[in-house]
């Protein structure tokens, strides 16, 4: 009995620290921890596994309850919870806008076919055509920019 006990305990202490130390391997021998005794209980005494099963089924929903309900108004939480929103107007864009190279003539570097490079105000650029094959050195003209996304035309 002593041996459920114990293992029980074992995986909630792995489960607590992996909280604090993320890597998936305590979680995991946690959560074996946990089955093994639940496993352990219904070999060696069957009449209490399924209540034990129960039990910590009920002990677990309390506990996720709990730190839904608590643990964002921690400290703790606080530090490990993610709260901010990360927005264009505090000044986070994923990537630089290309709006200003619009309709600015440049050089294919490669073979567009459709995809390929081109220098544009001095720069190396990522570009696709409308549909034909470019031949490198020919001039191009951007068309449209959408996000990354460049289109060209031959002039």
């Amino acid at each position: 009995m002593w041996t459920i006990i114990v293992l029980f305990i074992t995986g909630i202490a792995f489960i607590f620290i992996e909280i604090f130390v993320p890597g998936g391997i305590f979680g995991l021998s946690g959560a074996l921890a946990i089955f093994g005794s639940i496993f352990l209980c219904f070999k060696n005494y069957p009449s209490l596994g399924f209540y034990a099963l129960i039990l910590e089924l009920v002990f677990a929903g309390i506990a996720i309850i709990l730190a839904l309900k608590f643990l964002p108004k921690t400290k703790f939480g606080k530090y490990v919870i993610l709260s901010k929103k990360e927005s264009g107007n505090e000044g986070f864009v994923s990537h630089d806008s290309l709006e200003d190279i619009k309709d600015k003539e440049g050089v294919a570097l490669t073979l567009l076919r459709p995809a390929g490079k081109a220098n544009i105000n001095g720069k190396k650029f990522d570009v696709v055509t409308e549909g034909g094959y470019i031949q490198k050195d020919e001039k191009v003209k951007v068309v449209t920019v959408s996000g990354k996304k460049i289109v060209v035309r031959k002039i």
